[in-house]
């Protein structure tokens, strides 16, 4: 399993949701700040955090993701899957791929093209990209927040 619709997550209500100059202008809490025209990892409103964390039975970490154009392959560290909800795909084209390697990727595994306002569970301890932004791709991620966590 890459990919699975889950729908046994409430859909964000509208009014929970930031426009994009409000997310930005919010902590990006991504290790490499100077990556962010690419990809931004934004703290959420307590309201949309307490709204989403009602939905979980353990602590869960709840930001918004901005990816800004083509994300190349990687694995993402310390998890092995997560939730999200897409806001905005970034344009009509882009696919989330999972490969066959991270160092020399040559086959893609398996692909989809992910719908907007619909949750979704995702490997992501395995090679995988998203391609072919137009404009910013918004999502709200949720991961297990790790234990010892302090932050929000």
């Amino acid at each position: 399993m890459y990919y699975e619709e889950v729908y046994f997550l409430e859909p964000i209500p509208e009014y929970l949701i930031d426009d994009i100059e409000t997310i930005r202008s919010r902590r990006n809490m991504f290790a490499y700040p100077e990556h962010e025209h690419i990809y931004a990892s934004y703290l959420v409103s307590d309201d949309l955090h307490d709204f989403v964390q009602q939905q979980f039975d353990y602590s869960v970490l709840v930001r918004y993701q901005v990816i800004g154009k083509k994300l190349p392959v990687h694995v993402d560290i310390g998890i092995q899957e997560k939730y999200n909800y897409i806001i905005d795909q970034g344009g009509d084209s882009v696919m989330t791929r999972w490969w066959d390697s991270e160092e020399s990727p040559t086959k893609i595994v398996y692909e989809t093209h992910i719908p907007q306002t619909v949750w979704h569970k995702m490997k992501v301890n395995v090679p995988h990209d998203i391609t072919e932004v137009s404009h910013a791709r918004i999502s709200v991620q949720v991961k297990e927040k790790p234990e010892g966590h302090t932050e929000p």
